[in-house]
């Protein structure tokens, strides 16, 4: 009988672990289109900037995944900068205060709780690639 209930308070805890952080993500997704110091960049804007010639001189695109997610497949012309490293440093992006950036993660949370930090620092000239990697892989654009 007891390992009936510790098996279903572990199935319980489990599930309530699932829904609380698929809630938690969706509240920051949700936040991130909220915060208005952040532009929207959208999946053919970026694919029009990547064409530009002087797109790295005006722009840094940064991606905020571990650095093996960007390893596996990542957008041309991207920076690897993961997200915990930003969020401990946020000096790392001082390098690029003279561009707009573009920030990228796989669906937007991580780059929600960059975009959160760095609008609270006064940092301008933020972007976020709606759809971010997921939507880009899904469309079958070009990774490197």
């Amino acid at each position: 009988m007891n390992k009936k209930i510790m098996l279903s308070a572990s199935i319980i805890v489990i599930v309530a672990s699932f829904l609380w952080m698929n809630i938690s993500a969706a509240d920051t997704r949700e936040k991130l289109l909220a915060n208005k110091a952040v532009g929207a960049v959208t999946q053919n804007d970026l694919q029009e900037l990547l064409a530009k010639e002087d797109f790295e001189k005006e722009y840094a695109l940064i991606d905020v995944r571990t650095p093996l997610e960007h390893s596996i497949g990542h957008i041309p012309s991207s920076i690897n900068i993961p997200h915990y490293k930003i969020l401990n440093n946020p000096k790392l992006l001082d390098q690029y205060k003279d561009k707009k950036v573009i920030f990228y993660c796989h669906s937007g949370v991580r780059v929600g709780k960059v975009a959160d930090l760095l609008t609270q620092k006064k940092h301008s000239n933020l972007n976020h690639l709606r759809g971010d990697i997921s939507k880009w892989k899904a469309n079958k654009l070009p990774l490197e």
